[in-house]
């Protein structure tokens, strides 16, 4: 019969089991290295400014590459303060 404990308990084995396969699951220096290995990896895609749908203002709109589009980042009343918010991050 299965007890409250036994889900962590095979979600904690999931874990260790991945933690071998990348081998840094006795290392502390090495689990480290491969989170910032993982952290640091960028994503493809583009910017654009689009406009604000109620017509107030504009918005940094960014598409990663097979993906479909989503809302990136603050709202602004300028197409010009948007493009400037886009170039500062580039």
């Amino acid at each position: 019969m299965s007890g409250p404990g036994d889900k962590d308990k095979h979600q904690v084995d999931k874990f260790r089991d991945v933690a071998r396969q990348l081998e840094c699951d006795e290392d502390e220096k090495a689990f480290e290295e491969k989170v910032r290995r993982v952290a640091q990896a960028t994503v493809e895609g583009t910017w654009e400014v689009l406009p604000l749908k109620d017509g107030s203002g504009f918005y940094p709109h960014f598409t990663p590459k097979g993906y479909g589009p989503t809302h990136n980042g603050p709202d602004f009343p300028t197409e010009a303060e948007a493009q400037a918010w886009i170039d500062a991050r580039r």
